[in-house]
């Protein structure tokens, strides 16, 4: 799906300020309504991704298997409610969406880095309770590397970068020879730019 088709598709429209608006659809308003509540979204999703990062590199010094598992939850309930509260209904359309064009409706590039996260975040947790989620992995690395691609772009460093701890575990989580080929593409140019992550990794 083009990223016209899918813009009419959601029934939303974007300003030149990077807001959301429904237009004739059902989907809320896609918006920060202050930048708090912007730096609040992002500081909950760094830590969620730090909190994947200590939790694929080993449990806490003391900290039982029960323990563990019990954190397991805490942060995966943290990351289903975060993703509910801030993309609601949208992300039930955005699934249907390519990637390219995901990237395209979510602005600004935060919002971006706060979905592709979650969703990575998501599917680390799935991985941890022993579900398959290849194709829940492959489908957050695609959203990922978009993020990434546009970060790059920027003029200066963003304040709140992408996890690359986050992006390591997706990309052992993923199957990168199932990604479409847009995605594939985007994922070795990445790698060929010697971004640090996605260099090393032997998929690319």
């Amino acid at each position: 799906m083009s990223g016209y088709e899918a813009t009419c598709a959601l029934g939303i429209r974007t300003t030149r300020h990077g807001r959301i608006f429904t237009c004739g659809g059902t989907l809320p308003v896609m918006s920060f309504a202050s930048e708090q509540q912007h730096d609040i979204l992002m500081l909950a999703i760094e830590r969620l991704a730090r909190a994947v990062r200590q939790l694929v590199t080993g449990r806490g010094e003391g900290q039982s298997e029960e323990q563990d598992q019990e954190n397991d939850g805490d942060l995966a309930r943290e990351t289903e409610e975060t993703l509910a509260r801030e993309f609601g209904s949208m992300h039930v359309h955005l699934k249907k969406v390519d990637p390219a064009s995901v990237a395209g409706l979510l602005k600004p590039l935060s919002r971006l880095r706060a979905y592709s996260s979650l969703l990575a975040c998501r599917a680390v947790f799935a991985a941890r309770r022993g579900e398959n989620v290849t194709e829940q992995a492959t489908r957050a690395l695609a959203l990922l590397l978009q993020t990434i691609a546009c970060e790059r772009a920027l003029p200066e460093q963003p304040v709140h970068p992408t996890d690359p701890g986050l992006v390591a575990k997706i990309l052992e989580l993923a199957d990168v020879h199932s990604l479409e080929p847009s995605s594939r593409t985007l994922l070795q140019q990445l790698a060929a730019a010697q971004t640090p992550v996605l260099q090393a990794n032997p998929q690319t």
